[in-house]
């Protein structure tokens, strides 16, 4: 098998899981929901690691990165989930108690 050139870049591509990119959400029907809830993707990342903000709590979302070179963009890696944490204090009803007053 011949040796692959290095990647000059990374392409990174992350979406909420259990979204189905055109699928209605909250009345929102086709472009509109899968522009906000299919892939995004941050093209061009150089290095070894990726800085994804702006994501909703206690969600699950999915990425995969993929390389280019002069040959062009290789195969996707495998899919990665990651579950973000639930908000501070989350939905206790201790912590949404009015303090005396």
């Amino acid at each position: 098998m011949p040796e692959s050139a290095p990647s000059w870049h990374f392409s990174v591509e992350y979406r909420r899981r259990g979204i189905v990119p055109g699928a209605s959400r909250g009345g929102i029907r086709g472009g509109l929901a899968a522009a906000r809830w299919g892939w995004q993707r941050f093209d061009e990342v150089s290095g070894s690691s990726a800085v994804i903000d702006r994501l909703e709590m206690d969600s699950v979302y999915v990425l995969r990165v993929r390389g280019c070179n002069k040959a062009g963009y290789g195969e996707y890696s495998e899919e990665v989930y990651l579950h973000t944490p639930p908000a501070p204090g989350g939905n206790n009803t201790e912590n949404n108690k009015a303090a005396p007053g």
